[in-house]
Formats: structure tokens, C-alpha cells, sequence
């Protein structure tokens, strides 16, 4: 037997072999479907830091509306997000450690950070006031940003509201 002829025995049994594998992952009961092919998800990309600013949590505004279909006296929910969320890269990574309210409850945080252009950080807070003649409630949250944690207090002026456009306040810290 010749060398060339025993490389294409041994190159037709690594494809014998390879078509063999193909066909058993793909038998069976499984997620893959039926079409005999195994389709690996790729890895997630790693998540970028939460900033490239030496303050990480400066950048971050708030914003505050009434919650959709809540009842009297209604729930609002206060957004923290980035300041400009058609910035690209999108800073993302900041998580919540902890949310004390004072004057209402918390009902829910809600993590709607989005990757890619247009993307950032949107972290929903939702909270309930203790009753409809509430009129400051205090939300304190710890963010942490890598190895980093600071509190972001907000005071919010609220009422219930007395027409579609009506939003409670957000007050500025004071001093301001």
C-alpha cells in the first residue's frame, strides 16, 4: 500500500466518523428539532462596564410616572437610567443591592437594560404611597457598579393625580 493511498483511508474515516456523530445527536428526543443538526447557542458577550467615568453613578438621571392601571391612590414607578441612552458604547453592568422606602412600599424593581445602540441601563422602581393623603415618600436605593456600591436618595413630592398628564415630582437634593 502507498503512503497516498493510506492518507485517503484514514482522511475517509475521519469523515465516516464525523457523519456518524452528526447523526446520533441528532436522533432522538430532544430540542434540536428534526433535522439530524445540533445548533449551539453562541456565548453571551461579556457585559460591558458599568462606565468609563471615574464617578460611575453621576451619569445616572431619574424619572418618575404614574404606574398604568393601578388603583386610587395609584403606584408610580421611578426609572434610573443612563443620562443618554443613544450613547454607544451603552454602559451597562449596575445592579441593585438593596431599595428601602419610607412613607409607601416597594412592589418591584424591574431590570430593563438594554445591549447594543440605543441601549443602557433602565432600572424600574415601583412603588406604592401608604395612602391617598401621602404626600412625601423617600426611595433609597443601593446601586453597585462592579466592586463600587452608593446610595441614590430620592425625595418625591406626591399626590394623586387630577388629570392624564399629572405626574408626581421628583425633588431636587438640597442645596441645589
Amino acid at each position: 500500500m502507498t503512503l497516498e493511498l493510506f492518507q485517503r483511508i484514514s482522511a475517509a474515516s475521519v469523515l465516516a466518523a464525523v457523519a456518524v456523530v452528526s447523526i446520533n445527536c441528532g436522533e432522538g428526543d430532544s430540542d434540536f428539532g428534526d433535522h439530524g443538526k445540533v445548533i449551539a447557542d453562541p456565548p453571551s458577550p461579556a457585559p460591558l462596564p458599568c462606565t468609563a467615568e471615574a464617578t460611575p453613578f453621576g451619569s445616572l438621571v431619574a424619572n418618575i410616572r404614574y404606574a398604568p392601571g393601578t388603583v386610587t391612590p395609584p403606584s408610580f414607578i421611578l426609572s434610573v437610567q443612563s443620562s443618554d441612552l443613544s450613547t454607544t458604547p451603552s454602559y451597562v453592568g449596575y445592579a441593585v443591592a438593596d431599595v428601602r422606602v419610607t412613607g409607601g412600599s416597594s412592589v418591584g424593581v424591574e431590570d430593563r437594560t438594554s445591549f447594543g445602540p440605543g441601549g443602557g441601563t433602565q432600572l424600574d422602581f415601583t412603588v406604592a404611597p401608604d395612602g391617598p393623603l401621602t404626600t412625601d415618600v423617600q426611595v433609597d436605593v443601593d446601586l453597585t457598579c462592579s466592586a463600587t456600591t452608593r446610595t441614590k436618595h430620592f425625595d418625591i413630592a406626591y399626590h394623586v393625580p387630577t388629570s392624564a398628564t399629572d405626574t408626581p415630582l421628583i425633588l431636587p437634593p438640597p442645596g441645589n
